[in-house]
């Protein structure tokens, strides 16, 4: 009787460690590497926000040569930074 009473009370506090730690789990950034010339961008699996550091080779066909520098921010879908900007080669 006193087994299943300690066993059923470690149960419990398992289930509810699991309980708390799998959401904040879920929040955790996944790092991935774009082909582009450097991007990284970090995405949780909940897709609640995303980062992207843009180091981007300039596929415009205008004047400006080089990349595309910075960091954007999105929230919910929606950009709430952007801080990108063209950097000459030199």
């Amino acid at each position: 009787m006193m087994k299943t009473k300690k066993l059923i009370t470690i149960c419990l506090i398992i289930f509810m460690t699991v309980e708390l730690l799998f959401p904040l789990a879920l929040m955790f950034p996944i790092k991935n590497i774009v082909n582009d010339g450097g991007t990284v961008v970090f995405e949780p699996v909940t897709h609640l926000y995303r980062i992207e550091c843009l180091h981007r080779i300039n596929d415009d066909n205008s004047r400006l040569n080089g990349y595309i520098t910075g960091n954007i921010i999105y929230i919910f879908g929606q950009e709430v930074y952007n801080d990108t900007r063209i950097a000459d080669e030199k």
